[in-house]
């Protein structure tokens, strides 16, 4: 029972700390790169997060005037879709969800 404590406990810090990462890399991103590409990196990392979870293409989450114009949010779009279309399917095929 002890042993079953343990493992909850780390395995919710582990959620808490990942879950912090994600925030922090937004912020660092802004401050960095400006807000276009860090609404691109956002959009785009939410559509590849989505499509994987539900095995579909049906959504996008794109502006796409911005992506034709702005530079720096076509760069942040790309760039948020295949880090996080990495990122989210290591998580998957390692077993988790999240």
């Amino acid at each position: 029972m002890k042993k079953a404590k343990i493992i909850s406990f780390g395995l919710l810090v582990s959620s808490f700390l990942i879950s912090g990462c994600g925030y922090s890399e937004l912020d660092t991103i802004n401050h960095s790169r400006g807000a276009d590409y860090s609404q691109g990196y956002g959009d785009g990392c939410d559509t590849a997060e989505y499509r994987l979870e539900n095995n579909s293409t049906d959504f996008m989450k794109k502006d796409q005037q911005r992506y034709t114009k702005a530079l720096q949010y076509k760069s942040g779009w790309d760039s948020g879709y295949k880090e996080c279309y990495f990122r989210k399917s290591r998580v998957m095929r390692l077993g988790g969800r999240g």
